[in-house]
């Protein structure tokens, strides 16, 4: 008996701090994941930015079923190429045909913002020096995604011409473009 009551001491003091529980069993069940979390994710509180904070938006164009990690990774990796982090960030767009792409909206929710979606017509104006391809066109309407998303949304922000930060970044399920029309070169 001094055994079982170990076990569930043991069992007590993982649940206390959220981790398992003890099951009729006697196995440990975990109740929450811990979860790494990224130094760029964390958000400065308001009062501490900086008033003339850098903004940013990021295009994105991902395959079907494309996974929020894969999108945020992906994301935080293209911002700190730029020496920026998500408190820079003010929009994420992608084309209409992935509006309703479950990684993209959790993406957006995880990070307080609102996607953006463009239609194919709407991007056409932002096509002009960006590598197309026609597997993307024939998937989408469009033969870019990330790149004349971030300039449609950062010039439909602004009310200002825009530019992309770079070259677009990609993994093996998604792109990403950053764009602005702040005057600061970043590039």
């Amino acid at each position: 008996m001094p055994t079982k009551n170990l076990e569930r001491d043991k069992a007590t003091q993982a649940m206390a701090a959220g981790q398992s529980r003890l099951t009729g069993a006697g196995r440990h069940v975990e109740l929450r994941r811990r979860t790494h979390r990224v130094a760029l994710m964390m958000s400065s509180p308001a009062h501490t930015r900086p008033a003339a904070a850098v903004q940013v938006v990021a295009g994105l164009g991902c395959r079907s079923g494309c996974n929020v990690e894969d999108l945020l990774n992906l994301l935080l990796h293209s911002l700190q190429a730029h020496g920026l982090t998500v408190d820079n960030l003010a929009g994420l767009a992608s084309i209409t045909h992935k509006q309703s792409e479950p990684g993209l909206l959790a993406l957006a929710q995880r990070l307080g913002l609102q996607l953006s979606c463009f239609s194919a017509e709407e991007l056409q104006p932002y096509q002009q020096g960006v590598q197309g391809s026609p597997l993307t066109l024939v998937a989408t309407g469009s033969p870019a995604v990330a790149e004349p998303c971030a300039l449609a949304l950062a010039e439909h922000l602004s009310g200002q011409p825009a530019r992309l930060l770079g070259e677009r970044t990609r993994n093996a399920s998604a792109t990403c473009a950053l764009a602005s029309s702040a005057p600061k070169d970043l590039s």
